[in-house]
Parts: C-alpha cells; sequence; structure tokens
C-alpha cells in the first residue's frame, strides 16, 4: 500500500468515526499541513468515496454516510454572524497554531479571499481577540485574551498533546543537534513518508518568539516554517522523562529539514582538501546568506546567533539561514528602538557590544558574517591555528598573503569586523556591493587587459574603476576615474561581434570570446528618468507639470535629432534617459541604434524584435517592417508615466496593456486634456498614423510655449 493510499484510509476511517469535516481540522488530526490534506481529500473525491459541500470553507464526509445524511432534516440557512464566528474561529485555531500569520497567509491556508480574513480579523481586533503588528503586519492572538478566554476545549488541546499522537505521526531517524536551547531530530512523517527536522525547545516565552519569527519570514534563503505544537517530551527515556518534573512542557516546531548539511561541513571539506575552494561558489554562497540577513533585517529582528553551524545547504545546494532561537525584535510596537545588552550567542563569533554586554542592533549580526567570509575564503588546517589566528581576525588583523590574494574581500570584511557597530555597513548595502564587485563582470581589470588596444594596455592603466552602473545583455556600464585628468567617465563594455562599428578601433585578442569593445562616454550623475519617475510615484519630490514637460520637450528634441541623421534608436524607455548634475537632459545606451536608409539612400526593411518587451511598437513586437517612428510609441508610454502616478507593480502590470491600446485611466483625460490628445497618437497602432520627432516638438511649442521657456532659463 502507498504512502497516498494509507494516509487516505485513515482519514476515511476518521470521517467514518467522526462524521464531516473540515480539511483544516482535518491536516491538525494527522499533523499535515491543509494543501496535503486537500489534496488527499479529492482523492478521494474522484475515487467517489468522498464528497464536499458547497459551504466556505467546505465540510467532507464520507458517499457511504449520505443516505443517512438525507434521512437528517435540512439545516437552517446559517446568519451571516453565525457564518462570520465561524470563519473566526477557523482563523484563531490558524493563528493558536502558527503563532503568527499574515493576512495573505491565512487567506492562503483556509482558502479564503484576502478581503474576507481581513474582515474577520479586524472583527476579532474589535473584540481583543487578535492584534496586528504595525512593522511586520503580522497578526497574532492577543496574549491576554488567550490567557483568560481560550475555551477548555482549545486549551487542553493545546496544553495535554498525548505522546501516543506524536510518536504514530514521526519516527525519529537520528538527532542532529544539541544545545542550550534545544534538540533538533530528523524525523520521518509516518503518513506522506516525508523527512523534516523537528526541533524541540522548552515551553518558554522565548519559544514563541522563536515560531512567530519562523511563520513570520517565509524567504528562499530562510529554513521554511512547517507548523509547532506545545507538548510533553517525544522520545527521551522513560527513566529520563521521570526524572524531569511532570509539569515539563515543549514546543515543538516543524521545519523543512535540509539534507545538504551545515556550512560548518562545507568549509570542514574544503580544509581537509576533500574539495576544491572555487572562488565563485563562495561569492555565490554568501550572497545568498546575506541576501536571507537582510531579509531578516528588513522585517525589524536581529538572528543573534548567525555561525556556520546555523547556516544549512538543501539538498540541492540552496542556502538556507536557520536556529532562530535567539531571534530578536529590533524595534517595540511603538516602532521604538529597543536597548539590548544581553550577552547572547556563540563566544567566538559575538560582536564585541555582544561579547561586552553592550547596547546593540541589527548590526551586531553583520560582525559575525565577516568572520563566515573569511573562514569559507582561507584554509585553516588545525584547531591550534584556529586559536591563534582567531582573535588577530576579530580585531582586523589578517594572515600574511589574505589581502594580497583578496583584496576586494578584505575590504569588505575589514569593515564588517569594526569594533564600532556605527561602521559596519548594513546587510542590504553588502548585498549591492557583492553585486557590483562580484558579479560575471566583476574582473574588470582583467578584462580590460584581455583586450588589449593598440595601445598595449596602457588604457587599462589610465582608468581607475569605481562601480558597475549598470549590466545587461548587450555589456556592461562602469563608472570610472581618469588618472590623469581626474575626471569621472561611464565607460560601456560590450562584446566586439560584427554589429560593432569599429573600423577606426584597432583591437587584437588571444581568443575571438574574449574580445571587447570599450567606449568612453560623459558620465551623467543626476541618475535616470527611472529614478526621477520612482521618486515622483514616492512622493518623495514634488514635481510641476511645467517641469515634467520641460524635461520630455529635451527628450523629443535628442531624438529629433537621432531621426535628423537617419538612424533609430530602438531602446527608448526610462532607464536610458539620463540627467547631467545641473539637470540637463541626455539620451544613452546606443547599443541597438539602427540606420535607417542605406548608402544609396534607400529605405533598410527591417523587422528584428529589438528593444525591451513592455516599451517596444507593436510592429516591432510583431516582428512587422518599421522605420524611425518605432521610436514614438516608447516615447508616448514615457510621456504617460512622467505625468501619472503609477503606485505598484501590480498597478502598472494592469494599467500596461490598456495603455498600449490607447486606453487612459479615468482622470487622465481631465487633468491632462492636451497631452492626452497628443500621446494618443503617438500611441496609434498604425506608425503612419503616429507624429515625427519634429511635429511632436512643435506642438509642445505651440500648446506651451516651452521654447521660450528653456531659451529664458539658459539665460538665467
Amino acid at each position: 500500500m502507498s504512502a497516498d493510499t494509507e494516509v487516505e484510509r485513515k482519514i476515511s476511517d476518521f470521517l467514518r468515526r467522526n462524521g464531516k469535516s473540515k480539511a483544516l481540522v482535518i491536516a491538525k488530526e494527522f499533523r499535515i499541513d491543509k494543501h496535503t490534506a486537500n489534496k488527499h481529500l479529492y482523492n478521494l473525491e474522484r475515487s467517489n468515496k468522498a464528497f464536499k459541500t458547497d459551504e466556505q470553507p467546505p465540510i467532507w464526509d464520507l458517499v457511504e454516510n449520505m443516505n443517512e445524511l438525507k434521512l437528517t432534516p435540512e439545516p437552517k440557512q446559517k446568519s451571516q454572524t453565525t457564518t462570520e464566528t465561524s470563519g473566526e474561529k477557523d482563523v484563531e485555531e490558524l493563528l493558536m497554531r502558527s503563532g503568527g500569520l499574515k493576512a495573505s497567509h491565512i487567506a492562503r491556508d483556509l482558502g479564503q479571499p484576502t478581503q474576507i480574513i481581513n474582515k474577520q480579523l479586524y472583527s476579532m481586533e474589535k473584540k481583543g481577540k487578535a492584534k496586528k503588528c504595525s512593522q511586520s503586519q503580522v497578526w497574532s492572538l492577543n496574549e491576554e485574551w488567550s490567557d483568560e478566554s481560550l475555551s477548555q476545549e482549545s486549551d487542553s488541546r493545546l496544553q495535554d498533546c498525548k505522546l501516543s499522537s506524536h510518536s504514530e505521526l514521526f519516527e525519529m531517524i537520528t538527532e542532529l543537534g544539541d544545545g542550550g536551547y534545544g534538540c533538533v531530530y530528523e524525523v520521518k512523517h509516518k503518513l506522506d513518508g516525508k523527512t523534516f527536522a523537528l526541533k524541540k525547545v522548552d515551553l518558554t516565552g522565548k519559544a514563541d518568539s522563536e515560531v512567530k519569527a519562523l511563520a513570520q519570514l517565509e524567504h528562499p534563503n530562510i529554513v521554511r516554517y512547517i507548523t509547532s505544537w506545545p507538548g510533553p517530551d517525544i522520545w527521551t527515556s522513560n527513566q529520563q522523562r521521570n526524572q524531569v518534573s511532570n509539569n515539563r512542557k515543549y514546543l515543538f516546531i516543524q521545519m523543512e529539514f535540509c539534507e545538504g548539511g551545515t556550512l560548518t561541513d562545507w568549509i570542514r571539506a574544503r580544509n581537509d582538501l576533500r574539495k576544491q575552494r572555487i572562488i565563485g561558489e563562495i561569492h555565490k554562497i554568501f550572497y545568498d546568506i546575506i541576501t536571507g540577513v537582510e531579509f531578516i533585517h528588513a522585517n525589524k529582528l536581529i538572528h543573534r546567533d548567525l555561525k556556520p553551524d546555523n547556516i544549512l545547504f538543501r539538498a540541492d545546494g540552496k542556502v538556507k539561514i536557520g536556529d532562530f532561537g535567539l531571534v530578536a525584535a529590533q524595534t517595540d510596537q511603538s516602532g521604538n528602538p529597543i536597548e539590548r545588552s544581553k550577552r547572547r550567542g556563540t563566544p567566538p563569533y559575538m560582536s564585541p557590544e555582544q561579547e561586552n554586554k553592550k547596547n546593540y542592533d541589527e548590526k551586531t549580526d553583520i560582525f559575525p558574517l565577516g568572520l563566515i567570509w573569511f573562514e569559507m575564503l582561507w584554509k585553516i588546517s588545525t584547531g591550534m591555528e584556529r586559536v591563534k589566528l582567531w582573535p588577530d581576525l576579530r580585531n582586523q588583523s589578517f594572515p600574511e598573503g589574505f589581502s594580497d590574494r583578496y583584496s576586494a574581500e578584505s575590504t569588505f570584511i575589514m569593515k564588517m569586523l569594526s569594533y564600532s557597530p556605527e561602521d559596519r555597513p548594513y546587510a542590504k548595502d553588502i548585498k549591492g556591493d557583492l553585486q557590483t564587485f562580484f558579479s560575471p563582470e566583476q574582473d574588470f581589470e582583467s578584462r580590460v587587459q584581455d583586450c588589449r588596444l593598440a595601445s598595449d594596455s596602457e588604457f587599462s592603466k589610465s582608468i581607475e574603476m569605481i562601480t558597475q552602473i549598470a549590466k545587461g545583455g548587450y555589456g556592461c556600464i562602469y563608472k570610472v576615474k581618469h588618472k590623469l585628468d581626474g575626471k569621472f567617465y561611464a565607460l560601456k563594455q560590450v562584446k566586439l561581434t560584427g554589429e560593432s562599428s569599429v573600423q577606426d578601433c584597432r583591437l587584437t585578442s588571444d581568443s575571438d570570446s574574449r574580445t571587447y569593445l570599450f567606449i568612453q562616454m560623459e558620465f551623467c550623475e543626476g541618475g535616470t528618468l527611472t529614478d526621477w519617475i520612482q521618486a515622483k510615484n514616492d512622493l518623495k519630490k514634488f514635481i510641476t507639470t511645467v517641469e515634467i514637460n520641460e524635461i520630455f520637450y529635451e527628450i523629443i528634441t535628442g531624438v529629433e535629432f537621432i531621426h535628423a541623421n537617419n538612424l533609430i534608436h530602438r531602446d527608448l524607455k526610462p532607464d536610458n534617459i539620463l540627467f547631467r548634475a545641473d539637470g540637463k537632459v541626455k539620451i544613452g545606451d546606443f547599443g541597438l541604434v539602427a540606420a535607417q536608409t542605406d548608402q544609396n539612400g534607400d529605405p533598410i526593411k527591417r523587422s528584428k524584435r529589438k528593444g525591451t518587451p513592455t516599451y517596444r511598437s507593436p510592429e516591432q513586437e510583431n516582428e512587422r517592417k518599421y522605420d524611425e517612428k518605432t521610436d514614438i510609441f516608447p516615447l508616448g508610454l514615457i510621456w504617460f508615466e512622467m505625468q501619472w502616478k503609477i503606485s505598484t507593480g501590480s498597478e502598472r502590470a494592469e494599467l500596461w496593456p490598456d495603455l498600449r491600446s490607447q486606453r487612459f485611466p479615468a482622470g487622465f483625460s481631465d487633468k491632462y486634456p492636451t497631452e492626452e490628445q497628443i500621446i494618443k497618437k503617438m500611441l496609434s497602432c498604425t506608425p503612419e498614423h503616429r507624429p515625427h520627432a519634429k511635429d511632436i516638438k512643435e506642438k509642445l511649442d505651440m500648446f506651451f510655449s516651452l521654447e521660450e521657456h528653456l531659451k529664458f532659463l539658459s539665460l538665467r
């Protein structure tokens, strides 16, 4: 008999014994998640063994009980109040089991719309049953109400979980770890056959904090929480159990099992030379770690015990941060920072402020990350070597040769190991720097030298890379500083292909695959139009209609000049429109530029699907013939974006298809009647109906008198 068939047999027995029931109740009875319970129930329905009612959530029963059901009087239709109370009961039970969840997660688990769940939660809040954390948006049961008002049935179910029920459900495979804060076991669920990690901790307020944190932190780089329950010990021998107070209760936390081992195992395998250290793999692992820590901090939490033992790997190599037994909130419910000075964590990895019992915040997690990154990079052969090296490392003193071999990494780690927390970077900043320095394009200097120009690498010697600005399918752009004149430039690196215009640039290379063209341009320190639009949408910047039309006038003037030179840009979008420090608008990224005519002046027929999908014209999108009018379509979209506030990504996704079909949101035409007329023509499906760039510029002059206004500004 398969595991699934066995589960369905037990569910059938449960329904036969207890009568009709909800999927959530069945899930709790067999300690499986609601999704798995529903899967088995629908299997029973398909085999004509079970059926469900039309109620929400549905109630399940066996088909064999149907005749008996028909004999009973038809139940009266539930009133709305009764339905709402029943719904609140389901929410209450779920919160009781999980500790804390967001409304969207409750809706998903109960199979209800988020709107209905929110209504029930706010009703429970009015009654004093539930509360919401304003920072994390996580709902939990109100502790005061929970202590005083829980029903005897709920209380007994939570406090008196029978040993037999645990023994039936889980088979212990091995003990994974044992520490001052509890034990972790590898267990196998007897019904579904899956392997899990099961943590046993004393039932205290601290354990409750761990559960709430795990329930809140749904992220690819954090160990996934399944469920939890209180109860007596499971696998301790009877003799040991008798030595412990009968009143002692534990909390069991069921989590995903990470069969790939810990980062400690990974480091040991490389120190023992069983496996090779690969720098790209190290950067990828550490990037996953810092991404998880960034998410923890973004949720106003501090881990407080980051170390290689608490960083795990799934079988597929995915990195997971685990053990939230010491997790703590950064702020109280009013959003005020909580002063913490307790000496919590593992001594070798504690930050100086933790070790010295000084007040600390989330930056206390950055210190151990610096130590961990060092351990991943540097071979420590023996325990004695580690004992000698560790105090120096904690004081920012690296072993001989480390800084020469890992110059960029040592700079980062040095900052992370700063004695003063204020001097350490935030997790999000470390992540951003990792993206810049250790991307596939990170070895910038060597690539410059591999692409030897005729000047025999003097080009690479004359510049200093500051940072990577952007990266796309057609190359990378770096901010660089010229060592001779001290000025900043944008340097674009593209792979040299047949389409690259290099007749006047003599390049040589040992390998065709490592031949690049470097294009030095002015550096626009004012950011992109994307940044400008984002600041406007976030209400960080007040922008007038005159300012919007002035910027668009400069954009259309640039496009007019491009078209006058018989060229098509083919990739106009906010990312490719830049600002100088003085606010002057610049059109950039000519990686897809194409000629309108051939050398004889005859139009070139083009139908390649180039450009950014969301801004492509219909003819580009459908691979039809196109000319310079293909640039007008994205300009219409850009002008609209500059005028209209789009608050969220989902709003944009809903609005964009209508906009591309000349349908504007309610209120736009009333607020911007003149702009709406021009944009509508620019978004015509047929290129022939779109105006030329010079015609749009003339209309702007006519309606907004922009040319005179701009001349006036230039004279001031």
